[in-house]
């Protein structure tokens, strides 16, 4: 059956479509799970919530999670929040989103957390908060909200690392932006990155492979749709970064690197790195890092072959840095 805006969410080799509307505007509660290696579409037991559409949908682990949306004939907006077990093949409801109800929000996938931001409720609009839930407590906390004080619906976004990265959307006057930023979910911080390449926009689609992220379609408020898709790639690769006042310089080398890798920080006041690595599923890993005066070496250790991110913790400045390990 054709159907429009559902929930979607990926687990290992398979996706999961759930819930949206049909030529009809009539809203769903079909769970349909899509197996990329056989090419087979199964459906599975269905949303055991309230029909609707405009709901988001994130993984973690084996579990998905959908909930908040809009029903078109009831005109009723939701803020509840459900799991599926893709093994016992069960929903289960969690806590409510600790935010307003709304439709058109954002959800991400970090580590064990799900965060959820922007979108459109049904009392002061559109909103620019960020909202973090913790999968194992079933929590819901709010941090930092989006920095600039237009609320959006329709923002588009990715993760890499443990960053997020989104933008774009439309404001309550139907106005589109190109405006891209990017959430540390560590720090609980935005910094704007550079401006989305294409027309303002809102409802664009957007996704990660590797390090690099993609964004592209959409429309705009006179209802142009767009067929042009852009590759976001984050400035984690230079050997050279300089903070504020050109006090301070970090170069790695070599990059890539078989069984280690040393980077050096030049700074004349002193200071006390907390470096942190992460796999490009935003996962921490373990690894071995010494130093002699301001020379710091990472050793692979077990470490796979692979791109990972580096997260280098100074004072108040947060540096992300990529580092790629190969065989040979």
């Amino acid at each position: 059956m054709i159907r429009v805006c559902p929930a979607t969410f990926v687990i290992g080799h398979k996706a999961y479509v759930v819930t949206g509307t049909d030529s009809n505007f009539n809203s769903l509660t079909e769970c349909w799970e899509y197996d990329a290696n056989s090419d087979k579409w199964t459906q599975k037991a269905n949303f055991t919530g309230t029909a609707r559409a405009y709901d988001i949908g994130f993984a973690i682990g084996n579990k998905g999670f959908i909930g908040m949306g809009y029903d078109v004939h009831t005109m009723t907006y939701f803020k509840d929040i459900w799991e599926y077990d893709t093994t016992a093949d069960a929903w289960k409801r969690k806590n409510d989103f600790g935010g307003s109800v709304r439709e058109e929000a954002s959800a991400f996938a970090v580590g064990n957390n799900g965060y959820l931001c922007f979108g459109e409720d049904n009392v002061i609009g559109w909103t620019r908060d960020m909202w973090q839930y913790d999968t194992i407590l079933d929590m819901w906390t709010q941090k930092s909200s989006y920095p600039s004080g237009v609320g959006l619906y329709g923002v588009a976004g990715f993760v890499i690392g443990n960053n997020i990265y989104v933008g774009t959307g439309q404001d309550s006057s139907s106005k589109c932006y190109q405006f891209f930023w990017r959430y540390n979910t560590l720090t609980d911080t935005w910094n704007q990155e550079a401006k989305f390449p294409g027309a303002p926009r809102g409802d664009c689609s957007a996704f990660a492979v590797g390090d690099s992220g993609y964004m592209g379609f959409g429309t705009d408020n006179n209802a142009i749709l767009y067929s042009d898709f852009h590759k976001f790639y984050p400035d984690t690769l230079s050997a050279l970064n300089e903070l504020p006042g050109n006090e301070m310089r970090i170069t790695i080398y070599p990059n890539p690197f078989v069984s280690s890798c040393c980077i050096t920080i030049n700074d004349d006041n002193g200071i006390n790195p907390v470096f942190t690595l992460y796999d490009i599923q935003g996962r921490k890993v373990n690894t071995q890092i010494t130093h002699s005066g301001n020379i710091y070496k990472i050793d692979r250790g077990d470490l796979s072959e692979g791109v990972y991110l580096l997260t280098i913790q100074i004072n108040d400045q947060t540096i992300n840095k990529k580092l790629i390990i190969t065989n040979n």
